[in-house]
């Protein structure tokens, strides 16, 4: 349990000051109870409350001091990025050696994907993520209409095969070969066949 005045005591006058000794204690339960007797527990609302701030307002002070902490971790991955580049780009050009052994102790896998992709970058193919999601999307469209040919023979067959069943269910009545067991069997295929049809004149409808 914290004390409010311990809190207020550790804030700044500034703006980052306040989000930062927010969330140290933010859920932290406090000194306080509510008029049901309740622990008042550090939130947002408590916590602007207590400093005197406008509860808006601070909302939009944790807010801004967010996003511009995750624009700011972007920007240091960015520039890493760049950095490990730089680094790769030195390494391979002053010490081809130094850097074929780094890539071998990065293990197998991770060797084998390197190799391949020297040399589909050799051959001219683009592996960026870009190309790889247009040539996803040109399979797919290519694929698309033997898809479709299957499904309309399998439908297709599905047609001739419930023309032969009943075909083969008047040829049971006629021999009178048609048991209370066999009609349970029938009577549980039909109930679902005509719930798959339900469903089917809904998406033609």
């Amino acid at each position: 349990m914290v004390a409010w005045c311990d809190i207020i005591a550790e804030c700044g006058n500034y703006k980052t000051g306040f989000v930062a000794t927010f969330r140290r204690y933010e859920g932290e339960p406090t000194d306080e109870r509510d008029a049901r007797g309740r622990v008042v527990k550090v939130t947002r609302t408590s916590f602007a409350e207590h400093m005197g701030i406008p509860v808006n307002t601070f909302h939009r002070w944790v807010q801004y001091v967010t996003v511009t902490e995750s624009v700011s971790q972007e920007a240091r991955q960015a520039r890493t990025a760049v950095s490990h580049a730089n680094v790769v780009k030195n390494m391979a050009k002053n010490d081809p050696r130094a850097f074929a052994d780094a890539v071998l102790s990065a293990g197998t896998s991770a060797s084998d994907q390197a190799f391949h992709e020297l040399k589909l970058r050799r051959a001219g193919v683009d592996t960026s993520r870009a190309n790889k999601k247009a040539a996803e999307a040109g399979a797919h469209a290519i694929a698309e209409p033997f898809r479709k040919l299957v499904a309309s023979t399998n439908v297709t067959l599905c047609i001739a095969a419930l023309k032969d069943a009943t075909e083969s269910l008047e040829k049971a009545l006629t021999e009178d070969v048609i048991t209370g067991e066999v009609m349970a069997e029938v009577e549980a295929a039909l109930e679902a066949f005509q719930f798959v049809l339900t469903e089917a004149r809904f998406r033609v409808s």
